[in-house]
């Protein structure tokens, strides 16, 4: 394998003793050995000190700062990377255990996709015991507006990180996240490795929010909304940022209400019988559609008895199409917040849907040789290697007569035969 080399980044504070040994332990673990440690410990005694020397007592890998207190998090990780030396740096949290192949597996994903940045799905520590698995998409432009669903441990370019001016001084809580959306602004090639490579430090859920801590998540709250608001205006997009008052996500309301003066832009496509129950449904997927890099932009589906039709369609390798959500309680959220948040999926549904004229052209329409849901995801499979995003908004509901009509063998055989790279069997 190349040589690529890591720098861990790791600011301490309020540092409960335990869980950084666990932490310096998992680091000292790890199966790949290009790596370094920078501390930056803005603790008031020396208790970090004396542990770092206990696990590396002569480790030429490994860089300890103390820092002045008040610092910061950003301050901290700056001055860490300006003083690093690997070619990508690796945020740490100092009560969190990484994978011992994490670094392994992320030089292997340098050496083959020669990526910007790099995330990982994670589950959760609650003592000695391992919990809540979180898988993550790939990236998804839209969802990550909506929420963090990326987190802070991440890998990136130490040169790129630099040439951005890593994390904004005036951000605390939102930090990461504000670099997360520039680096979509800046088209970086953001990479997801899907395996649990780190392991977050949490609370028991049997502690009590004190109103420090309420006050403390709603500052936050606030902070990542205005980091939203900021993105959204550097990408020209007029839109809301509304909050959510659980403090879970929050939601962005694109403006599309101009759409009667672009008529010739888009195309609606809808099936005679599919019912639309928003009085604003075009408002808002113009709104969604106006995005220089969307194709196609879809709505939920519901039916009787309060269940999900689909929230969007997944696929698998014999090119079957299933609609995601089924026969789930429209009350639900979903994994990941499914039903409740715009995201980009790999299939919408034909029945109603607003598709970019240009696009539409671009790729050849809809093919007739092909029947029942082929036809559509034959579409977004070309909208998708045009290198447009097929969007779900689940803030416009339809509902439709009868369920469409099953692709036959023909056509899945001619769809396999077009998507061999795609979908091989």
């Amino acid at each position: 394998m190349e040589n690529v080399k890591f720098t861990l980044l790791l600011w301490a504070k309020e540092t409960n003793g335990v869980f950084f040994r666990d932490c310096m332990d998992s680091i000292l673990a790890q199966t790949y050995p290009e790596w370094e440690l920078i501390i930056l410990d803005e603790n008031a005694d020396s208790m970090v000190s004396t542990i770092v020397t206990e696990f590396f007592p002569r480790d030429e890998r490994i860089q300890y700062r103390r820092l002045q207190k008040g610092r910061g998090l950003s301050y901290a990780l700056n001055l860490g990377a300006s003083h690093g030396s690997g070619d990508y740096i690796v945020f740490m949290g100092q009560h969190d255990r990484i994978n011992e192949h994490a670094l392994f597996s992320m030089a292997e994903e340098v050496i083959k996709q020669h990526p910007d940045l790099i995330y990982y799905d994670h589950d959760e520590l609650m003592g000695a015991n391992r919990t809540n698995p979180h898988f993550k998409s790939d990236l998804n432009i839209e969802l990550l507006r909506q929420m963090d669903y990326i987190g802070d441990f991440v890998c990136i370019r130490r040169s790129l990180y630099l040439e951005s001016g890593g994390i904004r001084p005036s951000l605390d809580a939102a930090g990461i996240y504000d670099l997360l959306l520039r680096a979509v602004e800046k088209k970086w090639n953001i990479r997801h490795i899907p395996r649990l490579l780190y392991h977050l430090r949490i609370s028991g859920d049997d502690i009590a929010m004190t109103k420090e801590m309420t006050e403390a998540a709603e500052k936050a709250d606030r902070e990542y909304v205005t980091v939203v608001e900021a993105h959204l205006a550097r990408m020209g997009l007029p839109a809301k940022v509304h909050k959510d008052r659980r403090l879970r996500f929050w939601r962005v309301s694109l403006d599309g209400s101009d759409y009667r003066n672009h008529r010739k832009e888009y195309i609606l496509v809808k099936d005679k019988k599919t019912r639309v129950l928003n009085r604003k449904a075009m408002d808002i997927l113009y709104g969604y559609l106006r995005q220089d890099d969307v194709g196609v932009v879809g709505v939920r589906f519901v039916k009787n008895g309060f269940l999900a039709d689909n929230c969007g369609y997944i696929y698998d390798r014999q090119g079957i199409a299933y609609p995601a959500c089924y026969n789930q309680s429209v009350f639900s959220e979903g994994y990941d917040y499914r039903m409740m948040l715009p995201r980009d999926v790999s299939m919408v549904d034909a029945d109603y849907c607003l598709i970019d004229e240009r696009v539409y052209r671009g790729v050849g329409g809809f093919d007739p040789k092909l029947t029942g849901r082929d036809i559509m995801l034959d579409f977004c499979l070309k909208v998708k290697r045009a290198k447009r995003r097929v969007v779900y908004v689940p803030m416009v509901t339809a509902r439709k007569a009868e369920p469409r009509t099953l692709s036959d063998q023909a056509s899945n055989e001619y769809l396999m035969s077009k998507w061999k790279d795609v979908l091989p069997a």
